[in-house]
């Protein structure tokens, strides 16, 4: 009976438009891409600190007159450059393949009724955090950039905002009391009218298992606290350019 059922869904899949698999496939790869950029990240930060280890160790080595220890470590510092040298270059031709791509033009909605969405002429930012301090100060410099900032405390009031306004872009925060971060991208990304929202989580949870969830449930990038304002205005505007 298992075979059967697996056999039947490969053949319901199959069948399925050669576009829509096609464009399926594309945004699995973009998420793909999205994971591995930030594993990148991850691994070359921690190349840095083994490099700057390696510094200090081989300089006790030298005044403890260790001629063989100096070599091999000098040897393994040298592996940690070529690494680092070759997650740059791969960063970089990433980077401009993906700017390659050819964009296409969106059409322009067809007239709709008075209950349709109405145009914007300014993005919409929704923040969920439960840090007063934090919403305060995102609502402070986002606004500076002319963007209407929505600020709300709990996840599960984000969720029925979201619904409701469809923001053009969402921070989000990650522990909060009742749900979650993590829960609230899970049921924004069933809603078929707000699966599109992209989401940037802001999170002080640093471990790379935490990163790669937020990821996996479908937020386009992860920024552990403390952060840079620039850096983040700079990322804000990236994906509000790609909308």
């Amino acid at each position: 009976m298992r075979k059967m059922s697996a056999s039947r869904k490969d053949r319901d899949k199959s069948q399925e438009p050669l576009t829509t698999r096609y464009r399926k496939l594309l945004w699995g790869i973009r998420q793909d891409q999205v994971k591995f950029n930030k594993l990148v990240e991850l691994t070359a930060a921690n190349i840095r600190d083994a490099l700057e280890l390696a510094g200090k160790e081989k300089e006790r080595l030298e005044e403890s007159g260790d001629g063989a220890a100096v070599d091999w470590t000098e040897k393994e510092i040298m592996c940690l450059h070529h690494e680092l040298d070759t997650l740059k270059q791969l960063t970089i031709d990433m980077e401009r393949c993906r700017d390659s791509w050819p964009t296409l033009k969106k059409k322009k909605p067809p007239a709709t009724s008075a209950r349709s969405k109405p145009e914007r002429t300014q993005p919409t930012i929704l923040v969920i955090d439960d840090d007063k301090i934090t919403a305060k100060s995102l609502e402070h410099f986002l606004s500076q950039k002319d963007h209407k900032v929505i600020a709300i405390s709990n996840a599960k009031e984000g969720l029925d905002t979201a619904l409701t306004v469809l923001p053009d872009l969402i921070l989000l925060d990650i522990m909060m009391p009742g749900m979650n971060g993590y829960q609230f991208l899970t049921h924004l990304k069933e809603e078929k009218a707000a699966e599109h929202i992209p989401v940037i989580i802001l999170s002080s949870l640093s471990r790379e298992s935490d990163i790669l969830e937020g990821l996996d449930k479908g937020a386009v990038d992860y920024i552990v606290k403390p952060y840079s304002p620039q850096v983040l205005i700079s990322k804000v505007t990236k994906i509000l350019s790609a909308e």
